[in-house]
């Protein structure tokens, strides 16, 4: 199996390496050991768009996520976008699907008398749902016309895009599959998983297991997304007798995270400081134009005794934990 570059070293005792499809593995140490940030290719590696993030008190469980994620990554590279599949349904009907990309598709159904009356559009899963279903699987946005529902016709589309992908579908919203389900489509779901293999909904236990340790992880994900806010930092400070380390940009303290017995304490649960920096600006590069570079941020340890003589900016709304597809005109203003 080609698993990508070798690993490297990066500042602050991480190591990063890249998948055979270009994506990005890093493996960081953080305060309960170990993390592995997984970025697809095609993004910055930001918080925004980390795409698989896991804990473990030693690295070996996360050297062997980030092998299987590099044979995901790649296998979504390695479709025959010249193939189609075709499924006929009773009475004429005729859905038809085939690639739209490397790793997207889209089934159209036809009714008896030729006219287009529903798709089927989606792409392969997330490299969460994956590891939660132990499989590579499929999710799509599905459309059919009023007048043609109650017919068992949706299954038609989702057989023709699983024989086309050789993989089985996962409804939207489902253990890490992007986007949701309206009822009437949580219907359709659970209906066809009483004949059909439907991941997530046929009683696997290992499943079940998988996806209740995804979802503390998943939680672990969201509590870093916050900044390390100085007046916050400063106050903790206060109280337990921590040093603070400021990061100041032109004479602007934007970042700051408390020192204490040696530890870093910080949102993002990393222990480097640099680290901890580039995770802070990675949370604002996307309300930066241009984005704010490591380089032009000054760190500086500054003792208990020495942070009332700061100039800590006012406690700003800093929690942002959201889904990146937010408003832009909703987002927070920028700390430096």
């Amino acid at each position: 199996m080609n698993t990508g570059s070798e690993w490297a070293t990066r500042e602050g005792g991480s190591i990063d390496r890249r998948g055979p499809a270009g994506d990005l593995h890093v493996l960081l140490p953080v305060i309960s050991g170990w993390r592995l940030e997984h970025y697809p290719a095609e993004h910055i590696p930001t918080p925004w768009h980390m795409d698989f993030f896991w804990e473990a008190p030693n690295p070996d469980l996360l050297l062997a996520f980030s092998d299987f994620l590099s044979e995901q990554a790649e296998q979504d590279t390695m479709a025959r976008t010249d193939k189609t599949a075709v499924v006929r349904g009773e009475d004429g009907y005729v859905a038809v699907a085939d690639w739209r990309g490397t790793n997207s598709f889209t089934a159209l159904l036809a009714s008896p008398d030729g006219r287009t009356i529903g798709s089927y559009s989606g792409r392969t899963n997330s490299p969460l749902a994956t590891f939660v279903f132990g499989e590579r699987t499929i999710h799509g946005s599905q459309s059919l016309q009023e007048t043609h529902m109650g017919k068992g016709l949706a299954n038609l589309l989702v057989d023709a895009a699983e024989q086309l992908t050789g993989l089985h579908a996962a409804p939207h919203g489902h253990m890490f599959t992007p986007g949701s389900c309206s009822e009437a489509a949580w219907r359709f779901w659970n209906k066809r998983a009483t004949h059909k293999r439907v991941p997530g909904l046929n009683g696997d236990q290992i499943v079940q297991k998988r996806h209740t340790a995804a979802l503390e992880m998943e939680a672990k994900r969201l509590s870093t997304r916050v900044p390390d806010e100085p007046a916050t930092a400063a106050r903790y400070a206060g109280m337990t007798g921590a040093d603070l380390v400021i990061a100041e940009r032109q004479g602007e303290i934007g970042f700051a995270w408390c020192v204490l017995d040696g530890r870093r304490v910080s949102r993002s649960r990393l222990i480097d400081d640099a680290a901890i920096l580039r995770h802070n600006l990675g949370l604002w590069v996307t309300w930066t134009d241009p984005p704010v570079s490591l380089g032009e941020v000054t760190l500086t340890t500054v003792s208990n005794s020495d942070i009332d003589s700061l100039h800590i900016p006012p406690a700003k709304d800093a929690d942002i934990a959201v889904p990146p597809t937010q408003p832009r005109s909703a987002a927070p203003t920028l700390m430096f």
